[in-house]
This record gives structure tokens, C-alpha cells and sequence, in this order.
């Protein structure tokens, strides 16, 4: 079992995914969640109670998970603390799902499991749909592998395991908007924009081949073609994710576009929370 549940930053893919276009998630150690035992119930932050009675009323659920164990430990004060800001997009109930399903599924289950990864993502977005409407269980899996995950084309996740160069060369930042946001709001809006003609051309024609070729090069260890990628990725967002960028935030946006200094996107489903920003 791990120790520590990192965040989790999906570094591409926001809206592509749900478009059935490809993603990439990487883990984000700065902020984690742990298991902790609590001297009196008083310590205890967050009550995964509720969460244990979910669990229990999943026949599928209940079959892949000791809750029985899960229980005991709730009355002996086990909890998850957690430094991970919640709905800012970086993955505070990936990080819970994650360590629950860590302590309690047993080792045999989860080494089948990381043959098929398909499935594992499915399960553990059961148990993420207590959080979320619907739950991809993508953040989960990113964060209990602790590897990044290149999310191809049909949904199908990969591991990757080999170093990527140029993402440990990147200066990644999180720019705080302040602003308090509901993903499933911004979510439901693109859902909508996307049942038109002109919107969904748009998103299949330019926008996932865009995803698409900036996740490649960054992969690839492309530096110039990363960097021409990203900025047009970021123009598009700009342009065509008004609904998810908060106003405040348009004049720096596009600040930074014209110097090239600072390259803004999306962190996850926007609206408020953290906004990406690559500093050159």
C-alpha cells in the first residue's frame, strides 16, 4: 500500500476527453493525501461514512473491496487527511478513491487489473461517481499508479513508464483565480455547445487534432514544435472556452500570448479553481 496519494494535474486533454479525443495526465506531488488515525473522533476532517454506505450498495463494489475492514477501521478513527484543495481541479476525490481502493482491494484483484486498465479505470470511476455525476476514473488511476497516463483515442488508457525529458524541463505553474467553480456546470455547458453543428466541427476538426499533436510532441521530446502546439492551444481555449475562462482572466491570457512568456490553459473543467501556466 502506498503512503502518500498525490494531485494530479490533467496536463492535456480538458473537454478533448469527453469529445473522445486524447489526454494527458500526470501526477503533481505538491499537494497529497495520507491515512492517519485520529486519538478522538473530534480530529477526524472529513467523514467517509457516507462514502463506506455508497460503497456497500454497489453489489460490484462490494465485490472487489473488503468493506468490512474498511468499517473497522472507521470506528477505530482511520481517516484520509489531505492537503489537496477541493474543486480546483487537481484531483481531491481521485485522491481519496485512490487510497480506499489501495488499502482495500486485495493485491491479487489489483495485479489483474493492471492488465487491463480499461477495467480498472471503470471501477474506479463506480466509486468516483459518488463525487461526480459521472467520473471517467481517470484522475484515480493516475494517482494510485503514480505515473502519468496517456489517455488515447476510444478511451483507452497508457501507462507511460519511460521518462519524458521535456516534462521535466517544463515550468509549470498554478495561477489561482479565486473564483469558486462547480466542474458539472462548466461540463454541462460544453455538452450543450457541442450538440450544435458549427461547435462540434470545430472541436473534431481543429481542436482534438490540436490535443493531439501537443501531447505527441511533449512526448516525443519535440521542444519546438511543444511550444508552437501549445500556444495555439492556448489561442483556441481563449478563444473558443470563453465559458470556462473567468473575464478576469482574458487580459493576462493574452498578455502572456503576446509576449510568449507566459502560456495559459485550462486546469481541468475551468470556470474558476487553477489555470495552467507554462513560464518561458
Amino acid at each position: 500500500m502506498q503512503q502518500l496519494y498525490p494531485s494530479k494535474l490533467l496536463l492535456f486533454g480538458e473537454y478533448a476527453v469527453i469529445a473522445g479525443g486524447e489526454g494527458l495526465a500526470i501526477p503533481y506531488p505538491k499537494y497529497k493525501t495520507t491515512w492517519a488515525q485520529a486519538q478522538t473522533a473530534d480530529e477526524i476532517t472529513y467523514d467517509l461514512r457516507p462514502f463506506y454506505k455508497y460503497l456497500k450498495s454497489s453489489e460490484q463494489l462490494n465485490s472487489i473491496l473488503d468493506l468490512e475492514k474498511f468499517i473497522e477501521d472507521l470506528q477505530n478513527n482511520f481517516f484520509l487527511k489531505s492537503d489537496i484543495p477541493i474543486g480546483m481541479g487537481l484531483g481531491s476525490s481521485g485522491s481519496v478513491v485512490a487510497a480506499i481502493y489501495d488499502k482495500y482491494c486485495n493485491q491479487t484483484l489489483k495485479s489483474n487489473r493492471a492488465v487491463n486498465l480499461k477495467l480498472w479505470k471503470s471501477e474506479l470511476a463506480s466509486m468516483e461517481n459518488y463525487f461526480h455525476e459521472t467520473s471517467s476514473g481517470l484522475d484515480p488511476l493516475v494517482i494510485i499508479l503514480n505515473k502519468p497516463i496517456h489517455l488515447l483515442h476510444g478511451d483507452e488508457p497508457r501507462v507511460i513508464t519511460e521518462d519524458i525529458p521535456l516534462l521535466q524541463e517544463l515550468n509549470i505553474s498554478l495561477f489561482n483565480t479565486a473564483i469558486e467553480r462547480k466542474a458539472s456546470t462548466q461540463i454541462e455547458m460544453f455538452t450543450n455547445k457541442i450538440k450544435t453543428d458549427d461547435f462540434s466541427e470545430l472541436i473534431r476538426e481543429k481542436y482534438l487534432p490540436l490535443v493531439d499533436s501537443t501531447i505527441e510532441a511533449l512526448i516525443l521530446n519535440n521542444k519546438e514544435d511543444f511550444y508552437l502546439h501549445l500556444t495555439a492551444l492556448s489561442e483556441f481555449q481563449l478563444e473558443n472556452f470563453v465559458f470556462a475562462i473567468p473575464e478576469s482572466m482574458h487580459e493576462k491570457w493574452r498578455e502572456g500570448l503576446n509576449s510568449g512568456k507566459e502560456i495559459y490553459k485550462l486546469c481541468g473543467a475551468g470556470g474558476g479553481g487553477f489555470m495552467l501556466c507554462f513560464n518561458r
